[in-house]
């Protein structure tokens, strides 16, 4: 059995299996947190690692719909979708905002003096230098995807069939703390997934979206990645990891006895 202490300890690369490992225990603490939090968990979705990335294969989006279901879940009445992604030897995170406000946002009102809520897709990467043709097809995918669903939890689904839309949901990177070497990616993309909850605080609008996010997410506080946030995350995850460890270990000795 690899000994977790070691390797976090040591600042090794986080790999495929680590990553997605990990972020499953993150996924069940930040929902039990949410749990807390004035405005519920009914507002916010965290998927599972796997989830985005499958979602791209062939026949991904229509068996995605097992997964949401099975977890009574419904997506185009949440606030953020937050998915954790990985493209070759990097992880990221696309946070799609506000997709209850799909059709609210492309009303016409005579109220200029409240800004309306308006829906983007983020990507939340610390590499410096995102591929945007990567996160074009991305957000086409989750375009798709909305739309999938759209049908079943929409009240009037035929009034506007495919309401989702690569225009209606523009691509914002905005920019954030990068990483400074080649393997805290992972570490990076768990720490943007805690601070964007701190966006569910927020009214996020179409001004947002013309300022590239940067008093949302830029000038977050929350965003805001250090060396000392990283120790830190990777002492979290020694202590949560060695103690899963000793229960694994525990209930296996149970039943070889």
């Amino acid at each position: 059995m690899m000994n977790w202490s070691i390797w976090l300890s040591t600042g090794a690369y986080l790999s495929y299996f680590h990553v997605t490992y990990s972020l499953s225990l993150c996924v069940f603490k930040i929902q039990f947190y949410l749990y807390r939090l004035t405005c519920g968990i009914k507002d916010v979705v965290v998927f599972n690692s796997f989830y985005l990335n499958q979602m791209q294969q062939p026949g991904g989006i229509a068996n995605s719909k097992i997964y949401v279901y099975n977890r009574n879940i419904q997506v185009t009445n949440k606030k953020l979708l937050i998915f954790p992604y990985h493209s070759p030897d990097h992880w990221s995170a696309f946070v799609v905002v506000n997709p209850n406000c799909i059709i609210s946002a492309f009303k016409h009102t005579t109220n200029y003096e409240v800004k309306k809520l308006a829906p983007c897709i983020l990507l939340i990467d610390s590499s410096g230098s995102p591929s945007k043709v990567i996160a074009k097809n991305v957000v086409r995918t989750l375009c798709n995807w909305l739309n999938y669903f759209w049908e079943d939890e929409s009240t009037n689904p035929y009034e506007n069939r495919f309401p989702y839309h690569p225009r209606r949901m523009p691509l914002i990177i905005p920019n954030v703390s990068v990483q400074s070497n080649g393997y805290d990616c992972g570490i990076h993309m768990f720490l943007n997934i805690k601070a964007s909850l701190s966006l569910l605080r927020r009214r996020l609008t179409e001004e947002d979206i013309s300022n590239n996010y940067i008093d949302a997410v830029t000038n977050n506080e929350h965003f805001v990645i250090t060396d000392d946030s990283i120790s830190r995350a990777r002492v979290s995850f020694h202590k949560l990891l060695t103690n899963l460890g000793i229960m694994f270990n525990s209930v296996r000795n149970c039943e070889d006895a």
